[in-house]
């Protein structure tokens, strides 16, 4: 298992801890959507509408 954030993992985290402010520190692509790691490994591209 490598060390990218996978959506799953940020959704567990947030609902575990109800954070109120979430800080990320991460790669975005060019229409600047989180690039997030699947399991199988490919890159999800997440907008941060779907984050909020």
């Amino acid at each position: 298992m490598g060390w990218a954030a996978r959506p799953m993992d940020i959704l567990q985290a947030i609902n575990e801890l109800n954070p109120a402010i979430v800080h990320f520190s991460g790669h975005v692509s060019v229409t600047d959507e989180l690039v997030l790691q699947v399991t199988d490994g490919n890159a999800k591209l997440v907008s941060k509408e779907a984050i909020v």
